[in-house]
């Protein structure tokens, strides 16, 4: 059969807090029967394979779409990936993953051709396929969300180095060699990486010792009360109400992204730089201007204008839609 006729792909998203799958229509990127559900962590990989499986059908059931439409099926992990995207490596939020051939469970299961990358690389092909129509290049993405992630397209193709290439949330923005305890420990095993510092579980961090500290009047502990929650996203609500506690927090927090985003910028000379993930969508309007602020001062001297840097326009969209690429 035809590209032609095969115009459709099922997408697969495995994050560490999520699960969603859904049909998209490869020409303009439309999602069809859109599902989403919480991926049980605890419970292990097969646990969330099995879930994920349930709601790839639901989704298939309601399409309606016969299964002779689909060109494949394309994955998008939250985790290490093997270089030919053949096997997870491993997960850092999920146990049971290591060494799963999970493009061959779903092929299986499906009988589907299906393909498989890391999320942030996914996440990158799919905004710079169907957020930017395929035309910036070098193009960077970044997700700033629970953890931080992102993908490089160079020449037209996902950049994977042997296969960890643009782990853009493990870039060092701490480092005191007299006092190393005092850069930030990572998830990924380091210190001192702009994920410890920006991301949402660093960010929510910050906002408990916040909590421990301020003083009950704050408008930060109004927020807190008010929703029943300490985190990033309380932290970004103080702000945007006047609290100058959470904004010290968030001041320092992006101020250090934007030390990242201008070590990019020297790297690469990227065309275009695109921010998604929740804490970088929802926090915009406090992100941009301390990048407008601070990058000038990281560059080189006549940097200018080289790099347009937006938010995405795929509204949290950009995995399933880069999965998808995957098989296109």
């Amino acid at each position: 059969m035809n590209d032609s006729q095969t115009d459709h792909a099922l997408a697969l998203d495995f994050g560490g807090t999520n699960l969603a799958a859904a049909i998209v229509r490869l020409a303009d990127g439309e999602l069809i029967a859109y599902r989403k559900t919480a991926t049980p962590a605890a419970a292990g990989a097969e646990a969330s394979l099995q879930r994920m499986v349930k709601i790839a059908e639901e989704s298939l059931r309601e399409s309606m779409l016969p299964m002779a439409r689909l060109r494949g099926a394309g994955i998008s992990f939250g985790g290490m990936v093997a270089p030919d995207g053949s096997r997870v490596v491993r997960s850092m939020h999920v146990k049971g993953w290591e060494d799963m051939p999970l493009p061959q469970r779903i092929s299986d299961h499906f009988h589907l051709p299906a393909a498989m990358g890391n999320d942030g690389n996914v996440a990158a092909l799919g905004e710079w396929r169907y957020g930017s129509g395929g035309q910036p290049d070098p193009f960077i993405y970044i997700q700033i969300s629970t953890g931080i992630g992102g993908g490089v397209i160079l020449n037209r193709k996902i950049f994977c180095g042997q296969g960890m290439g643009a782990e853009i949330g493990h870039l060092k923005v701490q480092f005191d060699p007299e006092h190393s305890e005092s850069s930030e420990p990572c998830a990924c095993g380091s210190r001192g990486c702009i994920e410890a510092v920006a991301a949402g579980w660093a960010l929510e961090r910050e906002a408990k010792k916040l909590a421990a500290q301020a003083d009950e009047g704050t408008l930060f502990q109004r927020v807190m009360r008010e929703t029943n929650e300490c985190s990033a996203k309380t932290l970004v609500q103080a702000v945007q109400l006047g609290d100058t506690g959470a904004k010290a927090v968030l001041d320092h927090a992006f101020t250090s992204f934007a030390l990242t985003l201008s070590d990019l910028m020297v790297l690469l000379d990227p065309q275009e730089i695109v921010l998604g993930g929740s804490v970088a969508v929802n926090a915009w309007d406090l992100l941009e201007p301390i990048l407008t602020e601070k990058l000038p001062g990281f560059l080189p001297a006549n940097w200018g204008q080289r790099t347009a840097i937006r938010s995405s326009r795929l509204k949290g969209t950009e995995t399933l839609l880069g999965a998808a690429q995957l098989v296109a």
